[in-house]
């Protein structure tokens, strides 16, 4: 009987075991549905919602975002974590937006700039207030008021299942998935996709087109396309 060694290369079946990886399962996120998580979440995890919504970022690259370093001259300037990582800082994507250009993320960066007075001048545009529980300090934390990205995930969920919407679904959307929503809201405005390639640093616009695998297709009308057909 044959069997499989994990340590040749000429393993047809070792091969194979690794090329069928399953894929994520990620639940679709429309417009909708957004905006009714939103109304359900609480105020740094609607903060984190409207940043990701126009800038495709990450959870972990927004809760890094500081008001006196990331915003200057009415831009919201960012490097993404993850290009940084993997190319280097030369070649990192370094974004910038207008605040006045983006209603929302500016809306985003005042209210972060207001909860930073309320909660001892934090520098992060996202931020909570510490409970008596939570006075421990994290290593990870530079500021007790600074939210980790786990706890925009953990309050995401909470918002989406006040909702009821996915109530039953076994894969709900995540936070991740307002990242395709905006991927894809930007691709049906006709934006060039190396465009939206650059602005999600992803390394080739295949990467890019799978962001919108789960999301609910574009149908054409074909009204005036009609068989004539005579019996």
């Amino acid at each position: 009987m044959f069997k499989e060694n994990p340590f040749s290369k000429y393993d047809f079946v070792a091969s194979l075991s690794k090329k069928k990886k399953p894929a994520k399962q990620r639940g679709a996120l429309d417009l909708a549905g957004f905006w009714a998580i939103y109304e359900h979440a609480n105020v740094p995890t609607q903060i984190a919602m409207l940043i990701s919504l126009t800038t495709t970022m990450r959870r972990d690259d927004i809760v890094r975002l500081r008001l006196d370093e990331n915003v200057q001259d009415g831009q919201l300037q960012a490097t993404l974590t993850k290009s940084l990582n993997q190319r280097g800082a030369a070649a990192a994507a370094h974004l910038s937006w207008e605040l006045n250009e983006h209603k929302d993320l500016k809306k985003a960066v005042d209210l972060g700039r207001e909860r930073s007075l309320r909660y001892h001048r934090c520098p992060y545009i996202v931020s909570k207030r510490r409970v008596r529980k939570d006075v421990q300090r994290s290593t990870r934390l530079q500021h007790n008021s600074q939210c980790l990205p786990e706890y925009i995930s953990r309050q995401f969920r909470k918002a989406r299942d006040k909702t009821v919407l996915w109530e039953g679904d076994d894969h709900p959307p995540s936070f991740h998935e307002i990242r395709g929503l905006a991927i894809t809201l930007l691709l049906r405005q006709g934006i060039d996709i190396a465009a939206v390639q650059r602005l999600a640093a992803h390394t080739d616009a295949a990467t890019t087109s799978a962001y919108t695998a789960n999301q609910s297709p574009d149908y054409v009308n074909m009204g005036g396309m009609v068989v004539g057909v005579q019996r």
